[in-house]
């Protein structure tokens, strides 16, 4: 049999489509959780660690970046989201 036909050089190309973050419910809440816990100060840094994270994360898995960086964005606004709902609850002015 011959081998050194086109075809067996072939390689499928793959793409990684992750399942959006903004969607993982219980990353979100503990993530949300952990903010109320802290000083809006230092619930920024929480939440940048946390993107910053998600991000190596999703990088070493082979996402593409701007797959990443568009995925990264919709978990913040639903971080935020959430975020801006149960502060005025956590007992503290904002």
């Amino acid at each position: 049999m011959r081998t050194d036909l086109p075809l067996f050089d072939w390689q499928p190309t793959t793409i990684v489509l992750p399942f959006p973050t903004s969607r993982r419910r219980p990353l979100v809440e503990r993530c949300v959780r952990r903010m109320i816990d802290l000083s809006p100060r230092k619930a920024e840094e929480h939440l940048i660690r946390t993107v910053d994270g998600q991000r190596d994360v999703m990088r070493r898995r082979g996402i593409a970046a701007v797959r990443i960086e568009g995925d990264l964005a919709a978990f913040q606004m639903a971080v935020r989201h959430r975020y801006s709902r149960l502060r005025p609850l956590s007992g503290e002015a904002v």
